[in-house]
């Protein structure tokens, strides 16, 4: 594999673990368990913008579909 193939994997592999971190290991922390419901969905539809931002940019940055 090229360099620039395995920096694009493992970028993908980030970002399904932190979409993972986010749903299942997030949710059952005691500081979440006092949010109300705004606040727990809020916090996860932030969570998530960040990680559709960042695999935006890690996708425009790797140009993969120029190949």
């Amino acid at each position: 594999m090229k360099r620039k193939e395995t920096k694009f994997y493992l970028g993908t592999i980030l970002v399904l673990v932190s979409y993972y971190s986010i749903f299942n290991l997030v949710a059952k922390l005691d500081s979440v368990n006092q949010l109300s419901d705004f606040g727990f969905y809020g916090i996860q539809i932030l969570f998530i913008v960040i990680e559709g931002i960042a695999a935006t940019a890690l996708l425009v940055k790797s140009q993969r579909w120029k190949e």
